[in-house]
């Protein structure tokens, strides 16, 4: 399902999008003055679509708005599966694993158009990632000769071996994991 700026689902704001806030890890012992500080980390992303629906009739919109109610309702998520939530503006497009953690429940309706339904999304993991993993092939391979085979003795020539280095740089804002898969005998 995707909210746009065209009916039946129309997209009018998004917010959770920017940073998430960070919560500390302190201990506190009996009669110590303040706190031991271990840490920090991210807490979960809350994202909040709010949206409209309309229809060509009264009869249209409500069945838009059930679509909505059945496709977002937070009880598809009794499985414990992470749903995928993608996001688009000028700058590039962006996925987050999520869930709908409270789904469309107050309704405005004038004549065949629904007003201002938010629907509020959890993400467990905070971080947005690329649409398609970014990466390049590096490879290293020995032989290649062919015969019959020629060379010069004024040139200097190297057998058995070809190399191709990499360098790969991380858009995002934190430390990304790496897959290296190595093919051969």
């Amino acid at each position: 399902m995707a909210f746009d700026t065209t009916p039946p689902f129309i997209f009018e704001k998004i917010t959770g999008t920017g940073a998430v806030d960070v919560q500390s890890l302190t201990a506190e012992a009996a009669g110590q003055d303040g706190t031991t500080f271990h840490g920090c980390y991210l807490a979960d992303r809350e994202i909040t679509v709010t949206m409209h629906v309309r229809g060509r009739s009264q009869k249209e919109m409500y069945q838009h708005r059930q679509t909505l109610l059945t496709l977002l309702s937070p009880g598809l998520n009794a499985s414990g599966e992470l749903g995928r939530l993608e996001y688009q503006n000028d700058a590039g497009r962006w996925w987050i694993p999520a869930y709908v953690r409270k789904g469309p429940a107050s309704f405005t309706r004038v004549a065949n158009y629904q007003k201002s339904i938010p629907i509020t999304f959890n993400c467990p993991d905070p971080y947005w990632r690329a649409m398609q993993p970014v990466g390049d092939i590096m490879a290293f391979s020995t032989g290649g000769l062919e015969f019959p085979l020629e060379i010069d003795q004024s040139q200097r020539v190297q057998f058995g071996s070809s190399g191709y280095q990499a360098t790969l740089i991380n858009q995002g804002d934190s430390p990304a994991s790496v897959l290296i898969t190595i093919y051969g005998p």
